[in-house]
């Protein structure tokens, strides 16, 4: 099989052929196109993304197809969508393929924390718009949080320092405006003063003014008949506090405290009042600190306690304040990120009509899958295993692919941070409703740092799936970056062999990227293909694998290079689609990722001819034969072409072909015939005077053997040749 080029070009596909620059067309950012527009479509969603991921996950689907977001508003000039073209014959490949694809570019601020998902687009074939979809959107909740500063007024700290805590107050008010936070300040030493309630701040939201005349009470610090104080008179209803608010208590104090405990603290405990306390000054310097200041907080106190050695510090303590409310704002817990930040679109397959796409951000970038059920109404997300034993930052879905197999609807995703060597897990989507999952088997990577599990590939021979291909782009051996391991299918997953590039390459990702071809030399089984984009110092190749039965050959049967390509190329092989005639030719194209740019490889028919040799007698006889020179037995044999090429003649005029055909040999050493480790070769020049000659045949007739009584055979005394056309 050989390859040239299409061009695409940059942010554009196009199918001229590629000379000196790109002849690219369609796609433009942010859009889908079709034949050349170069403007795409627009889709319209709330959020803030100004760089979305076009296609960055693809997949076939049976019914149209789904891309990633972009923004449509009918065209991106507002011109109509382009129409359908004319009907292909049955038997015509089509040249854009039934796909969906998504990208997890959807982002969008809720109360200043962005918040970041994907977005698809399903299409016909025909790259018209069907449905707008959003895997794993979660929205803004708004949640409601009222907050009170319950802060300390005592006489043990200095009109600076007190000034210092109405600074700290005024920051965090200011910087969260304009969100669905309300505030309360209450100040309390031997008494309790608010400052302002809920239903104050709610009425005259303006930190500053609220504020206006305050002063340092003085005197004790009773901080447990404050809390009660809070807890009694300013959450509730009549304070502004609000229904199905969340409620925090932020105290602040300097000492400790000097009333007792009357069951203040469990009191706020029952009505669901969060307890952050910052201990600040010089009398929080003993190790049974925090122990004491725990006393307040919520649990684990860990979470809940801060100790500040000096008043000024308060300044820097907004942005820990901040993750702290968000975390208790918008969660399902107070520990937890669920699908806030799932970057759900990382990756995307069919399986037996289910929709699968992988969001490696979910429960704190352990990662999971989120199933579209067949309405794609309806969401299942499917959570990472490893959850149970409370590890995170796995990156469960950074692949996804399904497996083809009779009966059954098995769904291989990777997880490339899994414990540092990365995994792949197998799940099995059972029939009995939609959500039922259960994990098969996971599968451990074994380099730290390999990122095993970044890229994973179904090899389907017959219809049904034989082997998994899993990249591990960052494996390191020395010599070769990268490495992709093929497990085949028998009834599990077993590991069976390993696929590498080529040798003085340590830093070249192979396997970066994976590819089915489809069959490209005839054998009915599917060749393969493996992106290495860091090689040839970042200018990148892709590597060809031939198949064979349940597998592939685990040598490479060809090497592109990105710098052969185009000059000027970088990352070559970042990216890969394969399988699909893109270029009306009724044979496979191979879609190739750069920086910047999309390369077309075109596959050409290659003629392959096997050589058939003839032997007359079929048996060299070793008796019989004339030592002397006489006339004896004689062996002929014969080299031909298994298939005739058909050319087109050009023949003049007249269409009859009058070659003028000679051969003539060029000199050469002795030739020996039977011989261990000899070779037979001859160096003929072929000419033609004539005109065209079709079909020529040239053959070779081996001369009378020499037999020597003692030496045994003793090679040939020559050899004749002849050349005729057919």
């Amino acid at each position: 099989m050989g390859w040239e080029g299409v061009g695409m070009g940059r942010g554009g596909v196009g199918r001229g052929e590629m000379g000196r620059g790109w002849d690219g067309k369609g796609m433009g950012r942010g859009g889908v196109g079709r034949d050349g527009d170069g403007k795409g479509w627009g889709l319209p969603f709330t959020g803030n993304s100004s760089r979305t991921h076009m296609g960055m996950a693809l997949a076939r689907d049976g019914d149209g197809t789904i891309v990633s977001p972009g923004h449509w508003d009918q065209g991106g000039d507002g011109t109509e969508a382009p129409p359908p073209g004319p009907p292909m014959p049955p038997h015509h490949v089509p040249p854009i393929p039934p796909l969906q694809a998504c990208g997890p570019g959807l982002t969008r601020e809720c109360d200043r924390n962005v918040l970041s998902s994907g977005l698809c687009l399903r299409l016909d074939p025909q790259l018209r718009p069907r449905q707008l979809l959003a895997p794993g959107y979660q929205g803004c909740l708004q949640g409601l949080v009222d907050l009170v500063f319950l802060f300390d007024g005592s006489n043990s700290m200095s009109p600076e320092q007190f000034g210092a805590i109405r600074d700290f107050m005024v920051d965090v008010m200011e910087k969260l405006e304009n969100t669905s936070i309300h505030f309360g300040a209450v100040q309390f030493s031997t008494e309790v003063q608010p400052q302002f309630t809920l239903a104050d701040y709610a009425a005259r939201p303006r930190p500053r003014e609220l504020l206006r005349g305050l002063r340092q009470l003085g005197h004790l610090t009773d901080t447990f008949s404050a809390i009660a104080y809070v807890t009694r008179r300013i959450f509730t209803p009549a304070g502004g506090a609000r229904a199905g608010a969340r409620r925090v208590l932020i105290i602040v104090t300097d000492g400790d405290a000097t009333d007792e405990d009357q069951g203040s603290v469990r009191e706020a405990e029952q009505n669901d009042i969060i307890r952050y306390v910052i201990g600040v000054g010089n009398n929080f310097n003993s190790p049974d600190t925090r122990l004491y200041l725990s006393q307040f907080a919520s649990r684990p106190s860990t979470e809940f306690v801060k100790v500040l050695d000096s008043f000024e510090k308060l300044r820097g303590l907004f942005h820990d304040l901040q993750a702290k409310i968000y975390d208790i704002e918008g969660t399902s817990d107070h520990n937890r990120f669920h699908l806030e930040l799932c970057s759900s679109g990382m990756s995307i397959a069919v399986v037996h009509g289910r929709r699968v796409t992988g969001a490696v951000g979910a429960d704190n970038w352990a990662g999971g899958l989120v199933e579209l059920e067949q309405d794609t109404k309806n969401e299942t997300f499917v959570g990472s295993p490893t959850l149970e034993e409370n590890v995170t930052d796995t990156y469960l879905g950074y692949a996804v692919t399904g497996l083809r197999v009779p009966g059954r609807a098995l769904v291989a995703a990777g997880a490339p941070r899994h414990l540092h060597v990365g995994a792949i897990v197998l799940f099995e989507v059972l029939p009995e409703a939609a959500g039922s999952w259960r994990v098969l088997q996971t599968l451990p990577g074994e380099q730290v740092g390999s990122y095993f599990g970044a890229t994973l590939c179904a090899l389907e021979q017959g219809g049904e799936t034989v082997a998994l291909l899993v990249g591990a782009p960052n494996h390191f051996d020395g010599r070769r970056g990268g490495r992709v391991q093929l497990y085949r299918w028998q009834e599990a997953l077993q590991v069976a062999e390993e696929l590498w590039g080529a040798a003085g390459h340590p830093l070249g990702r192979f396997g970066a990227s994976l590819s089915i071809l489809g069959d490209l030399d005839g054998d009915e089984l599917p060749e393969a293909a493996v992106g290495a984009p860091m090689e040839d110092e970042e200018r990148g190749a892709v590597y060809i694998f031939s198949g064979r039965p349940g597998g592939l050959q685990s040598l490479y049967s060809q090497r592109l290079e990105g710098q052969e390509v185009a000059p000027g190329l970088r990352f070559f092989g970042q990216a890969l689609a394969g399988g699909t005639d893109l270029s009306g030719d009724g044979l496979r194209d191979l879609a190739v990722g750069t920086g910047g740019h999309v390369v077309v490889l075109r596959s050409r028919p290659v003629l392959s001819i096997s050589p058939e040799v003839t032997f007359d007698p079929r048996q060299i006889p070793p008796r019989g034969v004339d030592c002397s020179g006489g006339p004896g037995a004689s062996v002929s044999v014969r080299l031909c072409g298994g298939a005739p090429i058909p050319f087109e003649k050009n023949c003049g005029a007249d269409e009859v072909c009058e070659s003028d055909l000679g051969v003539r040999a060029l000199p050469g050493g002795a030739a020996l015939l039977g011989v261990p480790g000899a070779e037979f070769g001859v160096r003929l020049v072929v000419g033609n005077a004539g005109e065209d000659a079709y079909g020529a045949a040239l053959q070779v007739h081996v001369g009378h053997p020499t037999w020597d009584p003692i030496k045994g055979y003793g090679g040939t005394r020559g050899f004749l040749w002849g050349i005729a056309p057919h």
